[in-house]
C-alpha cells in the first residue's frame, strides 16, 4: 500500500534523511520510532507529499508522490497529529466535517458517516458542539482521528497522537486506537518514542537513527537479534516495554 524506495532528504545542506526503504502492506500497522530529530516525521511527511525526497521514489497505491499528484495522494491518507490540530474556531463537528463539506458530500451520508465514526471513536455525541478549547486533550484526540477518518482513507498516519496525554488518558486511547485498528483494517504508520506503544498498537517497528532505518521486525525480533548496539541500547533504555510484551 506504501513504498519508500531509496529516499533521502536535506535541509540547508543537512542531511535529514538518508538514503533508506519502507514497506508498508494492505492493513499493516507500522510504529516508526526512534531518537528526537532522527527523521520520522520527515519520512510521514514525504507520504502525505509534503516534502518531496531529492532522491528515491514514494507510492501510495499505484501514484508516484510528486509535486503534481501530492494532492491526489493526500485524498487517501488520513493524518493524525499530536493534540488533534484541530482549528479553534470550528466546533468538533464542524472539524470533522470539514474536509467531506469541502469536497461536496451529501448531508445525509455525512451524518451517516459521523456517527459511524462517534461510535468508533468512543466520543459522546453531546461533544461534538464544542469548541476545541473546551475539550480535554483526549477528547481533541479522538475529534483528530474522526476527521482524519471522514473519508474512509486507504492510509492512515499519526505523528506521535498521544505524546502529550497523560498516563492514564494515554493508555486509555491505546486500547481505544488498537481496537479501531483491528476493526478498521486499514494500512497504519505510527510515529512514537515510546517501544511500549508501539508494540502494542503495530505488526512491526522500524528503529530509525540518524535518517536512516536500522532495524525493522516485531518487538521480539529486536530484543533478541538487535541489529547493532544501538538498536540494544535503545530497546533496553524503554521501562514501558515490559507491560507491552508480558
Amino acid at each position: 500500500m506504501v513504498s519508500l524506495e531509496g529516499v533521502s532528504k536535506s535541509f540547508e545542506g543537512r542531511a535529514v534523511i538518508h538514503r533508506t526503504s519502507l514497506q508498508i502492506g494492505a492493513r499493516e500497522r507500522v510504529a516508526l520510532i526512534g531518537p528526537s530529530g532522527c527523521g520520522k516525521s520527515t519520512l510521514l511527511r514525504m507520504i502525505l507529499g509534503l516534502v518531496i525526497p531529492d532522491t528515491g521514489t514514494v507510492t501510495v497505491g499505484k501514484v508516484q508522490v510528486t509535486e503534481a499528484t501530492a494532492r491526489e495522494v493526500r485524498r487517501r491518507i488520513g493524518y493524525v497529529i499530536q493534540d488533534g490540530g484541530l482549528f479553534p474556531h470550528l466546533t468538533a463537528e464542524d472539524n470533522v466535517t470539514l474536509v467531506a463539506r469541502l469536497g461536496g458530500m451529501p448531508t445525509e451520508r455525512m451524518r451517516a458517516r459521523v456517527d459511524e465514526l462517534v461510535d468508533l471513536a468512543g466520543l459522546p455525541k453531546t461533544l461534538l458542539a464544542r469548541y476545541p478549547r473546551a475539550l480535554s486533550g483526549g477528547e481533541r484526540q479522538r475529534v483528530g482521528l474522526m476527521r482524519a477518518l471522514m473519508l474512509d482513507p486507504d492510509v492512515l498516519l499519526l505523528d506521535e497522537p498521544l505524546g502529550a496525554l497523560d498516563p492514564i488518558i494515554r493508555a486509555r486511547l491505546q486500547e481505544d486506537l488498537r481496537t479501531a485498528f483491528q476493526r478498521l483494517g486499514k494500512s497504519v504508520v505510527i510515529v512514537t518514542h515510546d517501544m511500549g506503544e508501539a508494540a502494542y498498537l503495530a505488526d512491526s517497528i522500524a528503529v530509525m537513527r540518524d535518517g536512516r532505518i536500522v532495524q525493522q521486525g516485531g518487538v521480539r525480533d529486536l530484543i533478541d537479534h538487535p541489529a547493532d548496539p544501538f538498536v540494544s541500547e535503545f530497546v533496553g533504555a524503554q521501562r514501558s516495554l515490559a507491560g507491552a510484551i508480558a
